[in-house]
């Protein structure tokens, strides 16, 4: 037979675990929207070219120069911070 104390016991577990789940869920949450920020501020070959408003040769020609930093994934493709772009573009409307 199952006592007061178990039956309460039991209650606060399920409690602690339903509000660490939801905890849990709340930080993917926090951490999804960071992530999702954070793409938009890094751009592949193709879309950093969309965005100078340039062929993708050129940006490539213009990293190997050293005109534009860009850093590479873990499985090698470049990527380029929109800082970096941004200091690109400004140097050309000069």
């Amino acid at each position: 037979m199952t006592t007061k104390e178990e039956i309460h016991e039991a209650i606060n577990m399920r409690l602690d675990g339903l509000v660490k789940s939801v905890i849990i869920e709340d930080l993917i949450g926090d951490i999804d929207e960071i992530l999702l920020e954070n793409q938009k501020q890094i751009f592949s070959v193709s879309a950093a070219a969309k965005y100078l408003g340039v062929h993708r040769l050129s940006v490539r020609n213009w990293t190997k120069k050293g005109k534009l930093k860009s850093f590479r994934t873990p499985g090698g493709h470049r990527r380029f911070k929109k800082e970096e772009l941004d200091k690109v573009m400004a140097g050309r409307k000069k």
